[in-house]
């Protein structure tokens, strides 16, 4: 196998044979669907670089099938440092300018791969990094991303993954800070895609994304207002079939009053626990939470709960329902924010949120 590998690298290379050149690809391409293929592609130090330089190929198969490989070998972590350390002096990350570039057009064949790929990059905290600083340059803006995931219908998948890669992106502070920019409009075109039944790689990544921004608490007062609405965004694909009393639904926001007897509830368990968690960042301030219980949030959660088989939503739930059924507490510790957490139910959230990475 090592030397079929060797044989097959040495057309892997911009000035190669064009037919012998797409072949190796796909025998390369081949080789990255299993642990002992990718661990082998990796011990060759110069293969990145390679399969890098040919992502501008004139071969479109080849350029595809380059990419291709990316995607798979940047599920791993150690694959995405090597990736990203291969860089233009004056450019930074080779893969990266690739990738700009392709979204920076109007339209592309690789608009799908390239987001894929920028989407695993984006995953781990160097990776993210280094998009930010990207971004942050203007050549492409995540404002940019907004527009070009928006633009994207049911049945075009090219910037469906353009969804997590912004969810990634808000791991940081900067990245939640341009996404929370009350002049762009960015945040208010995403709330739709929250309940889009049609594409899950949509909706978990753009609800992620609106989580991540619920810690910021200094927004959550503009995140609540008119202007935005975001708690009957959250509520929604919470919410079944349920009727309520005259009084009780008149209390409901608008968008949750009269359900149809068909609706369903959001189907994936992640995708509801980051609803709820959301919610409960919103509850960080009384006057927030006054609001939150006024809109009877208590009624959605009562009925999910009567409704729901997981155990770990079933958990945050009820930390949720706690909130909304509480004393407020002492005006000292009116923020949630700001109240000291004892170590040992650091430790307890800290499992609960390595669970929920599991799934």
């Amino acid at each position: 196998m090592q030397e079929k590998v060797e044989e097959i690298l040495q057309f892997i290379a911009p000035n190669a044979r064009q037919d012998l050149k797409e072949i190796a690809v796909k025998h390369c391409l081949g080789f990255t669907g299993s642990d002992s293929g990718r661990e082998l592609l990796g011990s060759h130090g110069s293969f990145l670089g390679s399969i890098i330089s040919l992502l501008e190929d004139v071969n479109t198969e080849v350029t595809k099938n380059s990419f291709q490989i990316l995607v798979n070998l940047s599920a791993e972590e150690t694959f995405i440092r090597n990736i990203l350390n291969i860089k233009d002096p004056d450019k930074g990350p080779t893969v990266l300018k690739v990738i700009f570039a392709i979204l920076a057009q109007a339209t592309s064949d690789l608009s799908d791969l390239a987001c894929r790929l920028l989407c695993n990059l984006s995953r781990w905290s160097d990776g993210c990094q280094q998009v930010t600083e990207m971004l942050r340059e203007g050549s492409v803006t995540l404002h940019m991303l907004v527009n070009k995931f928006t633009e994207g219908g049911k049945g075009h998948s090219e910037y469906d993954y353009l969804a997590p890669t912004i969810e990634n992106l808000t791991q940081t502070t900067e990245g939640r800070r341009w996404l929370l920019d009350r002049t762009s409009g960015s945040l208010q075109k995403l709330l739709p895609y929250i309940s889009c039944m049609w594409s899950e790689v949509r909706r978990r990544g753009i609800v992620g994304a609106v989580r991540n921004c619920c810690f910021e608490p200094d927004c959550h007062d503009w995140l609540l207002s008119d202007d935005v609405e975001l708690l009957p965004h959250l509520l929604l694909p919470l919410a079944g079939p349920e009727e309520f009393d005259p009084d009780e639904t008149d209390k409901l926001p608008v968008d949750l009053q009269y359900l149809a007897a068909d609706k369903q509830r959001e189907p994936c368990p992640c995708v509801r626990i980051m609803l709820i968690e959301a919610i409960n960042q919103l509850c960080a301030t009384k006057p927030c939470r006054l609001y939150i219980r006024d809109k009877q949030t208590y009624l959605i959660l009562r009925e999910l709960h009567k409704w729901e088989q997981d155990k770990l939503v079933l958990v945050a739930c009820e930390n949720l329902v706690d909130v909304m059924i509480s004393d407020e507490p002492a005006p000292e510790l009116e923020n949630l924010h700001q109240v000291d957490i004892p170590e040992h139910l650091v430790d307890k959230f800290n499992k609960m949120d390595e669970e929920l990475n599991k799934l």
